[in-house]
């Protein structure tokens, strides 16, 4: 145990890797040296094998290295390359009859016959073919001479001069150098498709997701600048947590956004202000969900597997140290205050609670989203109508619901305990719903660049 944390193991399982936060070893949670993944995948001929897929020398992909076994074919044997043809062999044996007793499947009248084939569409659609740009004006007889020697072109001396000045018509001079070296083709429709799989949501685009509302009511005063720099200090790690914790779908994405932006009074507290008021600090609401009482520190600190011992300071008690109450434990009086050589700390059935220093949820970007994370997943849902238990975990689940108002406001229960805020949260939710599906936003509200 020493050297393993539930958070790395839970890495290994969903990613088959400890993927961390970055690229050095001081950013992943631990996990022995000889942790292993065993799994049963397809071997040959359809045969069931098991594999460590963890072990040295395995290889991990994703979407983006465009696998042969997830159907992409990279087509670059034209033997001319340089001409407007792709007259590829690979190419050709993608559309051909599958049939080898069809001697003529690779003649061009054959294999004309078989692109309305769905099975062939289904092929092509992701295919990487590489030829010259079609567009560039200065090289248009080059790389069209081969159709001189077709027989219609033989038989009408015509045919060519009004083809070339087609092409002419319909390309352009002085293209960009990157432009034309970029020689590389592939269906539109597939390869944007495929890129809005990724969920890393860019610097232009995280920004947009955080309500700026100027007429109506509630009014919400914040501008693009103010927007783009209070969600850009934490939006790698909103991208991480995103892609640990599985908000892999946009509603799941746009219900934590809803939810962040009330919690933390549109981005610009990791913490909230108690005043005199704080029976549960320091387990005050801190980070992106503002996780909040002694059980729920205990549970991330028991994921993250944290042991460095806390030592309380003004800090952590804010507006009140050390003027600080017995402390609340869910909601109870559970707990006591020991003090022992000026460090504060308490016990809960006779144990520390918890033993790291929780004030790094408010100033640890990673920390502050990571924990939320966290809670989102790990949360048990409570029925906002009778307020008990429903036996299930994970407030994922009621994310994909849709985007109802009562979708809003169950996620929102789950979320806060109680209903604060919950008309902000009825606007911020869809508005960020609307940003990351490129719909209509919210009516009174803007979203659009600087």
């Amino acid at each position: 145990q020493a050297g393993s944390s539930p958070s790395g193991w839970y890495e290994l399982l969903r990613f088959g890797r400890n993927i961390g936060r970055g690229p050095n070893a001081a950013d992943k949670d631990d996990l022995p040296a000889n942790a292993t993944h065993w799994r049963r995948i397809a071997g040959a001929n359809g045969a069931g094998v098991w594999a460590d897929l963890n072990a040295p020398g395995s290889f991990k992909f994703s979407d983006a290295d465009f696998l042969p076994v997830m159907g992409w074919n990279c087509v670059d044997d034209d033997t001319t390359p340089n001409d407007q043809r792709c007259d590829s062999d690979h190419l050709k044996s993608l559309v051909r009859d599958p049939n080898p007793a069809n001697t003529n499947r690779m003649q061009t009248a054959a294999l004309a016959s078989r692109l309305g084939n769905a099975g062939v569409l289904a092929k092509l659609r992701r295919v990487f073919c590489r030829f010259p740009c079609e567009w560039e004006k200065s090289s248009t007889t080059t790389r069209y001479d081969f159709v001189k020697t077709e027989p219609s072109f033989v038989a009408d001396a015509t045919a060519w001069p009004r083809l070339e000045a087609h092409l002419k018509a319909t390309s352009f001079d002085g293209l960009p150098a990157p432009f034309l070296a970029a020689n590389w083709r592939a269906h539109p429709r597939e390869f944007v498709g495929l890129l809005r799989k990724c969920a890393w949501l860019s610097a232009r685009e995280m920004p947009q997701v955080v309500i700026r509302r100027t007429t109506g009511t509630p009014r919400i005063p914040i501008t693009w600048a103010q927007a783009s720099a209070r969600i850009g200090a934490h939006r790698s790690q909103i991208n991480i947590t995103f892609r640990k914790f599985g908000f892999d779908s946009r509603i799941r994405q746009a219900h934590f956004f809803g939810q962040c932006v009330q919690e933390t009074d549109y981005l610009q507290a990791m913490a909230e202000y108690i005043g005199f008021a704080a029976d549960y600090a320091p387990y005050i609401g801190r980070g992106f969900t503002q996780l909040t009482w002694a059980k729920n520190y205990v549970a991330y600190g028991e994921f993250r597997s944290f042991t460095a011992p806390i030592t309380f300071t003004a800090a952590h008690f804010p507006g009140w140290y050390p003027r600080f109450r017995n402390n609340w434990y869910d909601g109870r009086p559970s707990a006591r205050q020991i003090a022992a050589n000026g460090r504060q700390t308490y016990l809960l059935d006779g144990k520390l609670v918890p033993s790291w220093d929780v004030l790094q949820v408010e100033t640890n970007a990673f920390m502050a989203v990571d924990s939320g994370g966290f809670y989102w997943a790990w949360k048990m849902l409570a029925n906002s109508s009778t307020g008990r238990s429903t036996g299930q975990r994970c407030i994922l689940r009621l994310a994909d619901a849709g985007f109802q108002q009562a979708d809003v406001d169950e996620v929102t229960y789950n979320i806060n305990g109680g209903w604060n805020g919950r008309d902000i949260r009825r606007l911020t939710g869809p508005f960020a719903w609307a940003a990351l599906n490129d719909v209509a936003p919210v009516a009174g509200s803007e979203r659009q660049l600087p």
